[in-house]
């Protein structure tokens, strides 16, 4: 009975003890924003050139841009000391969109799926390091 209610105090108090405490900072904030709306677009971006809809993938591009302007100077939650590695992945996924985009805009359609795979590609890499 004795060691039932020493674990039924414990548990008590381990639910009590304060929780973690993870305050956002406006930049991180920014970063967080940023990446969810860049991978909103992206899946549209995929799905209208699956659809061959160009226009519709042209204007997911153009958002992705916008929401990714500051993608360099953001730092990753983890490995920090990978601080330049991630702006090096930075600048390689956003020319990688200014291609496809290219492609896209002169309706170079053959270009597309080699482009979508080499993005894909380095998302995988980026998010297998710092995610």
């Amino acid at each position: 009975m004795k060691i039932f209610m020493i674990t039924a105090i414990v548990i008590l108090f381990a639910g009590a003890a304060p929780a973690h405490d993870h305050r956002v900072s406006p930049v991180m904030r920014e970063q967080h924003n940023s990446m969810l709306a860049m991978d909103k677009e992206w899946v549209l971006c995929k799905k209208s050139l699956a659809a061959d809809d160009l226009a519709a993938a042209g204007v997911a591009l153009d958002r992705m841009e916008k929401a990714l302007r500051n993608l360099e100077r953001f730092k990753p939650h983890l490995r920090q000391e990978g601080h330049l590695d991630f702006q090096k992945q930075a600048r390689n996924f956003k020319a990688g969109l200014t291609k496809l985009a290219e492609a896209v805009k002169g309706k170079k359609s053959v270009e597309v799926p080699r482009l979508i795979g080499k993005i894909d590609d380095g998302c995988l890499k980026c998010h297998e390091k710092f995610r």
